[in-house]
């Protein structure tokens, strides 16, 4: 229903906060149809549960109250955090909102929401209408004509916009399994970042477990024994030594 209170000029934009539109003036509305950008810049200073986060999703900046520091968020930066996990190996350990989770479905549900209600009210009316004619007297035609007018305005009304809610449902439900499958797809990357994980974690272990016996094995070796062996060894090696000048010494004026 058009609102006269609301007509925008030209170039002047109506933010309705009951509802959260926009009401564009024409030439504004007419760059907007021909492709050009639109920005919007606004500042908030509160949110509620369950209201979305601007810094996952939007080029923005926060202001403490209290010292006055400013934060930028800029969308086009990616916001991930990495954890070492063994040597010159990192892992992505965040999933940002922006993709997890789309914006439009606050919208979705919001418009299905204000239909119902819009709906719910519709019939109530249409209830009180059929009420007043029940209780009209049957003589004043005029007046009961007027009311079955009414009504039947009323009734289509209440079919127009049951027809609005089937499309919106249709819509939402559209959108609903796109952002499952989107959750589904982020939920998968973590499964696969933890697959990981957990072989790194079982690689480290394991490389542990060698250490400690090694570790153990020379912690523990019989110092007697040990030195038998290393005798042996250094006798080997002192006897390969020989041998190997031996055979390096001889020529063939040895053999004449």
């Amino acid at each position: 229903m058009f609102n006269e209170h609301l007509q925008p000029g030209d170039d002047e934009i109506y933010f309705v906060e009951e509802t959260g539109e926009l009401v564009f003036g024409d030439k504004i509305y007419d760059k907007i149809r021909g492709g050009s950008d639109l920005q919007v810049e606004y500042e908030k200073t509160k949110f509620n549960k369950g209201q979305i986060r601007p810094e996952h999703y939007f080029d923005c900046t926060t202001t403490d109250n209290g010292t006055g520091k400013t934060i930028t968020y800029n969308t086009t930066d990616t916001q991930t955090i990495r954890y070492q996990i063994n040597f010159s190996q990192t892992l992505v350990v965040n999933t940002q909102a922006c993709n997890s989770i789309n914006t439009s479905i606050y919208r979705h549900v919001d418009e299905v929401a204000n239909i119902c209600n819009d709906l719910d009210v519709m019939e109530q009316n249409l209830a009180a209408v059929k009420k007043r004619i029940d209780d009209c007297n049957a003589g004043d035609t005029d007046k009961l004509a007027d009311l079955n007018e009414l009504k039947d305005q009323l009734t289509t009304q209440i079919q127009l916009q049951n027809t609005v809610l089937q499309k919106a449902l249709g819509g939402t439900i559209t959108m609903l399994q796109g952002q499952k499958n989107d959750i589904n797809v982020a939920l998968a990357d973590h499964g696969s970042r933890y697959s990981r994980l957990q072989m790194t974690e079982n690689k480290l272990k394991q490389q542990r477990t060698d250490t400690d016996e090694a570790k153990s094995d020379n912690e523990n070796a019989d110092l007697g024994k040990a030195y038998i062996n290393f005798n042996e060894a250094d006798l080997l090696y002192q006897a390969t030594l020989n041998a190997t000048s031996k055979i390096l010494g001889q020529s063939l004026l040895n053999f004449i």
